[in-house]
């Protein structure tokens, strides 16, 4: 990982609330090849999904805002660059799931487990 990159990554991190970092951490801990194969996409997941639940209260209003052409998104929040539907559909499934119960977003499977595996992103997760 060039140092760039790296020196982002955590900077990021520091950006984020606890139980974010707890997640982050986490995968960290359990992969040792996580933050050169996944941590630049679950980091991506995280920070839109802390966008999106400071603009909205509830998960019925972030579903609503998930039904939006990308355009009335835009306005919205200020989402990133670069997303696809996982990220986008990801960061939102965990924004809800920092409102409505924040103590389960370490619980929650990595943002490419659906790609790539549980076991081979985080090997806690089975």
């Amino acid at each position: 990982m060039m140092n760039k990159q790296k020196d982002s990554l955590d900077a990021d991190y520091e950006s984020l609330p606890q139980i974010f970092k707890n997640r982050i951490y986490q995968f960290r801990t359990l992969n040792p090849e996580f933050r050169v194969k996944y941590e630049s996409y679950e980091m991506f997941c995280c920070k839109e999904a802390v966008k999106i639940s400071a603009a909205f209260s509830t998960s019925e209003e972030i579903d609503s805002f998930a039904k939006l052409s990308h355009e009335e998104q835009i306005k919205s929040v200020q989402l990133g660059d670069g997303h696809s539907g996982n990220t986008f559909a990801f960061a939102c499934f965990l924004a809800k799931t920092y409102i409505d119960s924040p103590n389960y977003i370490t619980k929650i499977n990595g943002a490419l487990a659906p790609l790539v595996g549980s076991e081979e992103y985080a090997g806690n997760k089975k």
